[in-house]
């Protein structure tokens, strides 16, 4: 029997915790029509989980009866950031669940020289991560940071063990090597020469996803996917 999982922002305690929150609220009763005595995951994005069950559905609010706190053991030992050029909407938001579902821990949108679209939806993005967090058994909620230009990326992404640029013209295949790891991942056109030539000049490894041409939101599918492994 599936045990529902749900976000919510208050602290997690043993004891009865009552939520009016609507969108809870109403996912409870509304849409998954649960009842009192049905088993439940809490969560509010810390790292740590609630087992519970429901007390009572009322038509303000919800109560849950937790009976154990406990650490997520879902999250990656890896800590990914994912440095994504802005997309088409649709596609950056496919391209930011699949990679919370993977396990990234932060995604900062960059503009780089070759980006077309600027009108990123950032808080529809971050409700699209909440749910995939969720949904995915997630005990944190990753980060998504405001939109940055390449150059100010770069220079902020010195601190990181690792950081690895993925372009066509790399001359290795993208290797995981540290605990802390920046993935880059380029528009549709891809980085500009002089964007590779920085990130190198940066200490960066430019390294290949394979022989195939891939859509940008793939790649950061997948290197997320890879980076958090």
């Amino acid at each position: 029997m599936k045990v529902h999982r749900f976000y919510i922002e208050q602290e997690l305690v043993a004891g009865v915790l009552n939520t009016s929150a609507p969108g809870l609220h109403n996912q409870v009763r509304n849409v998954l029509k649960l009842r009192a005595g049905e088993a439940v995951t809490l969560f509010n994005g810390r790292g740590t989980e609630a087992v519970a069950v429901i007390a009572e559905v009322g038509k303000e609010q919800v109560s849950f009866a937790i009976s154990e706190i406990r650490k997520s053991a879902s999250e990656p030992k890896r800590h990914a950031r994912l440095y994504l050029a802005i997309l088409k909407n649709e596609h950056f938001e496919l391209a930011a669940q699949k990679a919370v579902e993977c396990g990234v821990a932060e995604i900062i949108p960059v503009v780089t020289a070759r980006t077309v679209k600027l009108a990123l939806k950032l808080e529809r993005v971050r409700k699209i991560m909440l749910e995939a967090a969720e949904q995915s058994g997630r005990g944190s909620v990753p980060v998504l940071a405001e939109a940055v230009p390449f150059a100010k990326a770069l220079t902020g992404a010195k601190d990181k063990a690792q950081n690895i640029l993925c372009d066509g013209t790399g001359d290795t295949e993208m290797k995981i090597s540290h605990e802390r790891v920046g993935i880059w991942i380029g528009p549709e056109g891809g980085f500009s020469p002089e964007e590779v030539g920085a990130a190198r000049a940066a200490g960066f490894t430019i390294a290949t996803l394979g022989s195939l041409t891939l859509r940008a939101e793939t790649a950061a599918i997948i290197a997320t996917y890879l980076a958090t492994k």
